[in-house]
Parts: C-alpha cells; structure tokens; sequence
C-alpha cells in the first residue's frame, strides 16, 4: 500500500465514506478521513483518522464495524492497517475496542460477506 500524498489526504469518494461523513457532519458527531481499505477473507479492513480517538482500524464484517486498533500516528495506522490485512485471514473473533470510559471492549464472532 502507497502512502497517501497531500492531494489523497483529503476525503475520499468512496460512497460508504461519504455516507459516514455525511451523516456525521448532520448529527454533529465525528468526522473521519479514510486513510486505506481493502477487502480481505470476506470482511472488509477500514482504517481512517477520526476528529475524536485519532487513527484507527477496523473490520467491517455482515454484522457491523468493529473497531480493533487506535493509533498515536498517520503512518502507524497505514503499518498497522497493513498488518490487520495479513493477519486477519482464518480469524474467527476480533477484540473490538470500546469507547474508553463508556464501553468495554468485547470479544465479537466474524460473519463473513458472502
């Protein structure tokens, strides 16, 4: 995966990132910008940058996104979003992170997209 230039790192088009965005914007939550994603062993691997816990990655299966890593940098979620691309085939369960002081992360079975 290439690094993202000054031009890539604004909004990509990809419709569900508009959605999210949009949707984001008109209910006065948080922004994200796409950073990677690919489609791995029928989930999908998403990795943004978002206006409240930073950078982070996660997978996107039948039931839902699943969020499995926070990053302190840009170029540590793009190593990290290349690891989970790896390290995610044949994984049955992820540990999805919770929202700290809110929610407790959990252990949560993959539905694979079909």
């Amino acid at each position: 995966m290439m690094p993202l230039d000054k031009e890539e790192q604004h909004f990509i088009t990809a419709a569900s990132h508009l959605l999210a965005s949009l949707t984001a914007n008109m209910g006065g939550l948080t922004k994200s910008r796409p950073l990677a994603r690919d489609i791995v062993d029928g989930l999908i691997i998403d990795t943004t940058e978002t206006s409240d816990l930073g950078c982070e990655t996660a997978i996107l299966d039948e039931v839902g996104a699943h969020p499995v890593a926070r990053y302190e940098t840009r170029d540590m979620a793009v190593k990290g979003h290349a690891w989970w691309c790896k390290h995610i085939v044949g994984q049955k369960t992820v540990i999805r992170l919770g929202w700290p002081g809110l929610v407790e992360d959990a252990e949560v079975r993959l539905v694979r997209m079909r």
